[in-house]
């Protein structure tokens, strides 16, 4: 019986530190994405490369 309670105790642990860190990492990915200007062209320029890789692999 200690036992089934100890491993209760250690899974609901475990599972609200996932969710704390689940929300720090989405707190942290939304102040990084805050802090780029707004002429920051990053996103647009990875779906360049992407768009140009798909079309070398499409003539070849």
């Amino acid at each position: 019986m200690i036992v089934k309670i100890f491993c209760a105790v250690l899974v609901a642990l475990g599972v609200s530190v996932a969710i704390v860190l689940g929300g720090l990492i989405v707190l942290a990915s939304c102040v990084s994405g805050r802090k780029k200007p707004a002429g920051d062209n990053t996103a647009d320029d990875e779906d360049t490369f992407m768009y140009t890789n798909y079309m070398q692999g499409f003539y070849l």
